[in-house]
């Protein structure tokens, strides 16, 4: 089963102090928010919002929809919020749709935010791992919301005489509450019919080797000014950091014009086999602020590329730039992702010289609630 995703992600490049700049990580961060690797689910990370009678939360803008189909798995640690708490909204100009927190009795709802909730709802506690799957829809008069905790379907929201609009972001996070919510295993997806997502996990591949390049002298650079090379100077040792950090000084540069060369990583394998969908994520920075660009590519088994970003990265500071993955022909499998490569390079200015500085794969794969308990014996935090 391969999905339609808008957007994949376990927080998998931990970086510790998620920022705004690029829009690849988030659009808008309020009050504390970080990526952390002490409770987590799967993979090595998990996002974490924190907040004392305040808001604070990680809002992503995505290409707008008339679903929002989510699966993610959230975690109040040690506490429950001490009140009412949106903590997933699926963004739109009608009012957002969305899961709640109700203090009253300790369960979650869906609803749309200033309208209401559905009836019945969804008893939770804390220090335990609960999977969220969740359906709105709001291009229409008639507005709705289906969901799932940990697979079993919960009663659906509904409300009517409502403006037609499509969804446009994804809020995580606290609000106006005294809560320490974390999220992981994010899979966001446009289509109607992957609902529900279902138990499954996200993974992160880190650059491991480079591939062929098409270089020239001193086009393709390390930060010292020597040409990449895949056996005396390989590419992938600069890009492959776990965690990622807001200053780097290891990386691969381009340094000259060269619209047709690029140098060529490719990544850890994935051991799973049921592969839902994969997603980019790139960091970079520049010598300058001067205009340039950059481009990174995607390429699969089946020479299909997925431009992940082409443009202008002149920041002094590192940025993020994300993108999904086109599926391959037939659909993904774990040899589709295992034979994936990074492109990097292209560059038609380089005014101020692009920098890249990270590359990652997060790959979303399903999983039996089996698996989940596998995690559980394991060490991770108890499953709900």
């Amino acid at each position: 089963m391969s999905l339609t995703p808008l957007w994949i992600t376990g927080w998998e490049c931990g970086l510790a102090t998620p920022v705004v700049l690029g829009t690849g990580l988030a659009d808008t961060i309020a009050g504390t928010v970080s990526i952390q690797a002490t409770t987590k689910r799967t993979g090595g990370y998990a996002l974490r919002c924190t907040s004392t009678g305040s808001s604070s939360y990680l809002q992503k803008t995505l290409a707008s929809s008339d679903y929002h189909v989510g699966s993610v798995y959230i975690y109040f640690k040690d506490a429950l919020p001490n009140a009412d708490n949106i903590i997933i909204r699926g963004v739109n100009a009608d009012g957002d749709m969305a899961i709640y927190y109700e203090s009253s009795d300790s369960k979650l709802y869906a609803g749309k935010v200033g309208v209401g909730l559905c009836a019945t709802g969804y008893t939770v506690t804390y220090n335990t791992w609960y999977r969220i799957d969740y359906r709105f829809y709001a291009a229409a008069t008639t507005h709705t919301a289906d969901w799932q905790v940990n697979g079993v379907a919960q009663e659906s929201y509904s409300v009517g005489s409502r403006s037609s609009n499509q969804m446009t972001a994804i809020r995580l996070g606290n609000s106006g509450v005294t809560a320490d919510t974390y999220f992981d295993d994010l899979a966001l997806c446009s289509a109607s019919g992957d609902y529900p997502v279902g138990a499954h996990g996200v993974s992160g591949l880190r650059p491991n080797a480079d591939g062929t390049h098409n270089n020239a002298a001193n086009v393709m650079e390390s930060a010292d000014g020597t040409d990449i090379d895949a056996s005396g100077n390989p590419a992938y040792q600069f890009m492959d950091d776990n965690p990622w950090t807001s200053t780097h000084t290891e990386f691969v540069k381009q340094s000259t014009i060269g619209a047709e060369n690029y140098a060529e990583v490719q990544f850890e394998d994935t051991l799973f086999s049921t592969i839902l969908g994969v997603q980019a994520v790139v960091g970079h920075h520049s010598s300058g602020t001067a205009a340039n660009d950059a481009e990174t590519r995607i390429r699969d088994s089946d020479s299909q590329e997925t431009v992940i970003f082409n443009g202008d990265v002149s920041e002094t500071t590192l940025l993020y730039k994300t993108g999904v993955v086109s599926t391959p022909s037939g659909g993904w499998t774990q040899a589709h992702v295992n034979a994936l490569r990074a492109r990097i390079g292209y560059s038609g200015d380089v005014t101020d010289v692009p920098y890249w500085d990270y590359l990652l794969l997060e790959v979303a794969r399903s999983g039996s609630e089996s698996f989940d308990t596998v995690l559980q014996i394991t060490g991770e935090p108890k499953i709900g």
